[in-house]
């Protein structure tokens, strides 16, 4: 929205009021900010949850067996195509997932009993992925890249795991309507015990209203009251621009929990911890808590399985998959592979740092403490706070990049460059110091 626009709004006298007083220029946006994201947020809200509501109902019906399961999962598969046809601003752009589903299909029915079918799988979605950044803009892919992002997400779940659900059953864990556009990932059986048999209670449906007045909290916190902040220094606006990027992806995580609590998930359910986030204890609880569903699948069928031949080739082949997940762009690819060098070097660091202190300095209690001092102890506690601070430093490094200006497009390796080195590589070069004193 245009700030400038605001003003036609007001007489001449309103205006010279307004202009000698700047506070009131910000209320006078702010409040104009509010409605504007009002109008924004009503519609991409109500569509996604009044599917969801529909969905519950279906399968509601079908556990009084007024419908079969089979005819649930038909309705509810067309209940998901449509609202992703409704969500489509190109209508290639509604075929592409579909297209995506049947070579996935088709290819995991040839692979069933087979070891290697897993690793097909997640072939496949990469192939999938590239193919479709490379073939569409970049407009195009950014509009399609989420529901691509999700449904490979399941499929691959689906031949790790060696499922084979029904035809029918198969195209309503894909393209239900509660994940089909924001998410979240979940896996068969979190679809069979939370949406076909739904554990709605009254505390749940609280939990709905609750969550989408978060959302829309943070969506009004990213898009307008992060303005009123000074942007003097220069840091203080690159901490704006790095938490404005925060929010908008607390905004999309809340948004999905909303709909995944509506199709019938339990009140327990979550999808991201924004405190964690922004009170950073370690770079891993950044991770960890950064999105809960994409964690547990990142770290179930890439992590687990590499582990065992090299901790490090382990988070780093992670981190490489969440890349290619989320669209290979040099930006994103440079943050995520970031974030997991600096998780790594973190963790040897203050596991070093913890036995030369003889006190638990890992931000958490050992499973097996052998230490001093424990998690509680005021040099852990110290310990814990720099490294807080540190991390807090990271975040608005790593995040200030997202700054908005080529968010439809991606951005750009001279976008990022250019930010990161007016901090003159500050960041790196800490995680760099912290590997190499790790090393001794």
């Amino acid at each position: 929205m245009n700030g400038v626009d605001y003003f036609y709004e007001y007489t001449d006298e309103e205006l010279v009021e307004l202009m000698e007083d700047p506070w009131k220029v910000k209320m006078a946006n702010l409040g104009q900010c509010y409605e504007g994201i009002g109008l924004f947020y009503w519609p991409l809200w109500k569509r996604p949850v009044g599917f969801a509501l529909v969905q519950l109902l279906v399968y509601v019906t079908a556990q009084f067996q007024y419908i079969t399961e089979r005819t649930a999962h038909i309705v509810v598969t067309v209940l998901g195509l449509y609202l992703l046809y409704t969500q489509s601003a190109v209508m290639g752009h509604f075929f592409i997932p579909i297209i995506c589903w049947a070579l996935f299909y088709g290819t995991d029915q040839l692979m069933l009993g087979r070891s290697d079918r897993g690793n097909l799988s997640l072939i496949l979605a990469i192939i999938c992925l590239w193919f479709w950044q490379i073939n569409l803009s970049s407009e195009g892919f950014m509009q399609v890249r989420g529901v691509l992002m999700i449904m490979c997400m399941k499929m691959v779940s689906l031949s790790y795991d060696d499922l084979n659900p029904t035809f029918f059953e198969h195209l309503a864990l894909v393209f239900n309507p509660a994940t089909v556009i924001f998410g979240p990932y979940i896996s068969l059986d979190q679809f069979r015990r939370n949406m076909v048999r739904p554990n709605t209670t009254l505390k749940s449906l609280l939990l709905v209203l609750v969550y989408s007045a978060v959302a829309f909290g943070f969506c009004f916190y990213s898009t307008c009251l992060v303005e009123l902040l000074p942007s003097e220094p220069e840091m203080l606006e690159d901490f704006k621009n790095a938490q404005a990027f925060r929010f908008s992806h607390f905004f999309v995580c809340y948004i999905s929990l909303t709909t995944a609590l509506m199709a019938g998930f339990s009140s327990s359910f979550q999808v991201a911890g924004a405190l964690e986030v922004e009170w950073p204890k370690s770079m891993s609880e950044v991770v960890i808590h950064w999105n809960y569903p994409m964690h547990e699948f990142l770290h179930k069928y890439i992590f687990r399985r590499l582990v065992h031949t090299n901790y490090a080739l382990a988070m780093l082949a992670t981190f490489a998959m969440s890349s290619i997940l989320h669209g290979l762009n040099f930006q994103l690819s440079a943050v995520l592979t970031s974030l997991a060098f600096y998780a790594y070097v973190e963790t040897v660091f203050r596991q070093k740092l913890g036995n030369l202190l003889n006190v638990c300095a890992t931000g958490k209690k050992c499973k097996k403490c052998t230490h001093q001092s424990d998690n509680t102890s005021v040099t852990a506690i110290a310990i814990s706070l720099i490294f807080t601070m540190i991390n807090v430093y990271h975040l608005i490094y790593l995040g200030m990049a997202f700054d908005g200006t080529e968010q439809e497009t991606g951005y750009s390796y001279k976008h990022t460059i250019s930010h990161w080195s007016r901090w003159n590589f500050s960041s790196h070069l800490i995680a760099v110091f912290m590997f190499f004193i790790g090393l001794l």
